[in-house]
């Protein structure tokens, strides 16, 4: 909602980072919520790419192009049954624990998921969905932390491979 620029600092620059390093357009630098240098250099090439004034700024514009960029695809969610049990990676799924379940990502996989403008960055902590047509299972903390209703489309991008 606002427009960032080098400086800046925030949960949406963290969510910017996500998306411009999951497109290989920023490297070496941790998902931090610093808008830096390298930041805007991975901002201005995303804005050459698509044709869009390469200023370094993310604009609403550029927000729309960043976020149209993402993948979407089917998500549900699980928790309250499986509380207590261990993860496919290894974690004991509790009420507050946030995560997805993919079925390919090797566990500890960086993803950042959207749902109706809100992100969360997280990480793969088991396997699913088994259901055709999903490819992401979210925790009930994730879920939540997105307001996702239960099941539909999410948006997502893979920040870092396990």
């Amino acid at each position: 909602t606002r427009t960032l620029r080098q400086g800046m600092n925030g949960p949406d620059v963290r969510v910017l980072k996500g998306i411009v390093r999951a497109k290989s357009l920023l490297r070496g630098t941790g998902v931090n919520p610093k808008f830096d240098a390298p930041t805007t250099s991975a901002v201005r090439r995303f804005q050459k790419k698509t044709r869009i004034a390469a200023n370094g700024v993310v604009n609403r514009r550029t927000a729309r192009k960043l976020v149209g960029s993402m993948g979407s695809s089917g998500a549900s969610w699980y928790g309250p049954g499986f509380y207590g049990n261990r993860t496919a990676c290894g974690q004991t799924l509790r009420r507050k624990t946030q995560g997805v379940a993919h079925k390919t990502l090797p566990c500890g996989s960086k993803v950042l998921i959207g749902n109706r403008g809100r992100f969360v960055i997280t990480r793969v902590i088991d396997r699913g969905p088994y259901t055709a047509g999903r490819s992401w299972d979210l925790t009930n903390a994730t879920r939540k932390a997105l307001r996702f209703s239960g099941v539909g489309n999410v948006r997502h991008a893979v920040i870092k491979r396990g």
